[in-house]
């Protein structure tokens, strides 16, 4: 890795696990996968047990509930999966 240039997609295989999502507690740390259509194309990062932060145009980031997430909110689509950094 060279100043956050990342030379393999190994490095986060390596460094993060995916689990399932809901059957998997979310806890800070993680990063939350959004899915709306056939892929993933959001993501957010669990700050506390209740809240995650992610970003989008034109309101930068913000810092929302959990619950807003599960709701199925349009512009996030449905969590899928979560990445948990590896200990």
């Amino acid at each position: 890795m060279v100043l956050g240039v990342f030379t393999s997609d190994r490095y986060f295989v390596e460094h993060f696990v995916a689990l399932p999502f809901p059957e998997t507690q979310a806890e800070p740390g993680d990063i939350l996968c959004f899915k709306a259509g056939a892929c993933v194309h959001h993501i957010g990062l669990m700050l506390s047990a209740q809240h995650f932060i992610h970003a989008l145009k034109p309101e930068g980031a913000t810092i929302l509930p959990l619950d807003v997430a599960f709701a199925g909110q349009k512009v996030l689509g449905k969590i899928v999966r979560l990445y948990r950094p590896v200990s």
